[in-house]
Formats: C-alpha cells, sequence, structure tokens
C-alpha cells in the first residue's frame, strides 16, 4: 500500500510539472516575442541590443544553473525551494519590465529574470527524470513537449490578443504565477539528494560517467543552444528586417514550426528509450543543419524560410528530452550533470545572438557565393551542427569497443 501510494504521488507530481511547464511555456511564448518587438519597435533600440536580449537571459542562467544543480545534490531543504521560489520571482519581474520606458533597464531585468530561470529549470528536469523511473525518455519528451506547445500557444496570443507589447509582457506574468504554484506544490515529492556523507562517491561516479557519449551529448547541447539562441530574439528581428513581416504573419512563421516541433518531441524520449540516444540525436543535428541552409538560401522565398525554421525549430527543441536527461547523462549528482548540460546550452545561447547580429550587420549587402550576405549567420550555424553529427561515428565506435571489451 506505502508503495502503491508513492507511485501514485509520484505520478501526481509529474502530473502537476507537466501542467507548470505548459503555463510557463505559454508566457515565455507570449513574453519573449513581445520583450524584442518591444525593445525593437517601441523603444527604438538597435538590432544588436534587440538581439542581446538572449545573451543577456542566458549568460547569468548558464552560472545559476550550475550553481543550482550542485546546491540541489548536496543541500537537502534546496532541491525543493529551487523548483517553486524563483518561477514566482520571475512573475513579480516580468510585471515590472511591462513597464519600463529604459532599453537599458529592461536589459538588466531581463538579465535577472534569466538568472532565477536557471536556478528553476535544472533542478525540476532532474527531479522528473528521477520520478520517471523506468521511461525516462518517454517521460521527458512528454516534459518538453508541453512545454513547446504552450510556447506555440503564447506565440499565438501574441498575434491576436489586442494589448500593445508592454501590456503582453505584462499578461505573461500571470502564467508564470501559476506556473510557480503548480511547482511548488510538485516538490513537496521530490526525491531528495543523496546524504552529505556520499558526496565523494557520487562525485566519483559522475566523473565516471563521462564516457565520450556523454560528452558527445554535452557538446551537441552546446551546439543546438547555439542555434537556439539565434532562432529566438535574432530571429525575430531578422525575419522583420529581411522579409517585412507584420506581427500577425511573425506570429503565425514561429506557432506553425512550434507545432511541428511539438509532434516531434513526443516522438524523440521514446524512440530513445528503444535505440539510445546517439542515433536519435543524430537526426536532429542533421535536420538543424538543413534546416538552417534553407534559412539561408530560402528556397522559395518566404515559404522555404519557414520550412527551414521548422526543421531548425524541431532538432533544437527535440533535442532537450536527450541532452538533459538524468539517465542518459548518468545518474550520479544528476542535478549537477543537467546543470552542465543546462549551462553548455546557455553558453551557446549567450554567443550566438551576439555573433549572429555582428555577421548580419558585417555581410549585409554582400554576397556569399550564390547567397546574400545577411545569410551568413545561418551558414555558421549549420556548419557547427554538422561538425557535432560529423563525429558522431566515432564515438558510437568507441562505445560498442567498450561494450564489446566488457562482454
Amino acid at each position: 500500500m506505502a508503495a502503491g501510494s508513492g507511485e501514485e504521488g509520484g505520478a501526481r507530481a509529474l502530473a502537476l510539472i507537466v501542467a507548470a511547464v505548459f503555463s510557463a511555456g505559454v508566457a515565455a511564448g507570449l513574453s519573449r516575442l513581445a520583450l524584442a518587438r518591444y525593445v525593437r519597435v517601441d523603444l527604438g533600440a538597435s538590432v544588436l541590443l534587440a538581439s542581446s536580449l538572449t545573451s543577456w537571459f542566458m549568460a547569468p542562467r548558464a552560472f545559476s544553473a550550475l550553481a543550482a544543480g550542485l546546491l540541489s545534490d548536496f543541500t537537502p531543504w534546496a532541491r525543493r525551494l529551487l523548483m517553486s521560489a524563483p518561477m514566482l520571482a520571475i512573475s513579480l519581474i516580468v510585471y515590472v519590465i511591462g513597464g519600463l520606458r529604459d532599453p537599458f533597464l529592461v536589459v538588466l531585468l531581463n538579465a535577472a529574470w534569466g538568472a532565477l530561470s536557471g536556478m528553476v529549470w535544472p533542478v525540476t528536469q532532474a527531479v522528473t527524470a528521477l520520478l520517471a523511473r523506468s521511461r525516462p525518455g518517454s517521460v521527458m519528451s512528454l516534459y518538453f513537449a508541453s512545454a513547446f506547445l504552450g510556447m506555440v500557444i503564447g506565440q499565438g496570443l501574441y498575434g491576436v490578443l489586442p494589448l500593445t507589447n508592454p501590456g503582453m509582457v505584462r499578461a505573461s506574468s500571470a502564467f508564470f504565477a501559476a506556473s510557480g504554484l503548480l511547482l511548488a506544490a510538485a516538490s513537496r515529492r521530490a526525491p531528495p539528494p543523496p546524504p552529505r556523507r556520499a558526496a565523494r562517491r557520487e562525485i566519483g561516479a559522475a566523473a565516471r560517467s563521462l564516457t565520450a557519449a556523454t560528452l558527445w551529448l554535452l557538446a551537441a547541447s552546446l551546439v543546438m543552444g547555439y542555434v537556439g539562441g539565434m532562432l529566438r530574439e535574432f530571429l525575430y528581428v531578422y525575419l522583420g528586417d529581411v522579409y517585412g513581416l507584420t506581427r500577425r504573419d511573425l506570429a503565425g512563421v514561429l506557432a506553425a514550426s512550434g507545432l511541428l516541433a511539438f509532434t516531434a518531441s513526443l516522438a524523440t524520449g521514446p524512440l530513445a528509450d528503444r535505440l539510445g540516444p546517439g542515433p536519435v540525436l543524430s537526426g536532429l543535428l542533421a535536420s538543424a543543419s538543413l534546416g538552417l541552409i534553407a534559412v539561408a538560401a530560402a528556397p522559395g522565398g518566404l515559404a522555404g524560410v519557414a520550412l527551414g525554421i521548422a526543421l531548425a525549430n524541431t532538432a533544437t527543441r527535440s533535442s532537450l528530452p536527450l541532452t538533459r536527461n538524468a539517465a542518459f547523462l548518468g545518474t550520479g549528482l544528476a542535478s549537477t550533470l543537467v546543470a552542465l548540460s543546462n549551462t553548455l546550452n546557455n553558453a551557446g545561447q549567450v554567443v550566438s545572438p551576439l555573433v549572429s547580429a555582428a555577421l548580419y550587420q558585417a555581410a549585409s549587402g554582400t554576397r556569399i557565393g550564390p547567397l546574400p550576405g545577411h545569410a551568413a549567420p545561418f551558414l555558421v550555424a549549420a556548419a557547427l551542427t554538422a561538425s557535432v553529427l560529423a563525429a558522431y561515428p566515432a564515438v558510437a565506435k568507441k562505445r560498442q569497443g567498450r561494450e564489446g571489451a566488457g562482454a
């Protein structure tokens, strides 16, 4: 009876977490799109400053994610607190941002928002994988699919709600608050961290789990973060400048690509449970490369660009159940390894918008062979994803050799 009660409690906690990430996804889809347009259009900031919103969000998130992961693994009270309190603080910050008129203050509070986000999500992802037990890939797919669906709905709301850009940002704070309350309820079932006396043993287990395959997953997380970073504020500005998309058109393109990513992400985890994360992630890296090339080349004009965005978005978002899954990364110091993957992904998202904006401004008006110079950011990103993909055969061969020796 006790075991059954524990399983039921774990299932309820997972349901609450899925609902929380959905609510946070709605908030993110609405707020990040509105924030980029608010800074660029309403406040008249430069392309570089508007694009750097992602960098200023992800830089503190990269540091706070790793710190939160370590704290969660070694401090009994931290795991529950980190799953809820930061999200409630985010709700307040986002509401305040909607009332600011100075773009530099917006950037500053945006950085605080990123730091708090880094505290809550790696811990929540590790707890989700631990609660999932025998089917971590499938549950993590559901986790991220719920977030993506929420984001699609949020982006769709941006196109239809009769609110100004700052009004959209403020409206999103209610969804962040709901997410925080749901996570607070779910945190009551969070598995406790290992005892402190086992810390040295757990560190050793974590170090032993850093196989070539794990390191390759971490490299993929970094490069997927780079791609994901340029598909946020930089992409919103790029599509407006190059193609003159209206607010409604922009929301439609992003929502369509998000729906495709939602569908694909549901299949990613179950496939990885059956085939292993390596083959599935390789396919996603190939999809990202093709999508980025399509955005750069724009075959068929805007339709080709939309298809490329869909392929690249699908790849980056569907990779998360693999690159942030404690069961695939190694369960020694679960929160820390998931946080490390988050940190690398965030680091990619820090660098990407800055590099992409600089390349865009420097190469605009030139030609790269048959392509316009403003395509340069997408060609660079395609080369990065292709390089990680090219390393996989060697990783797979080394893993097969180790398993053969073990047999």
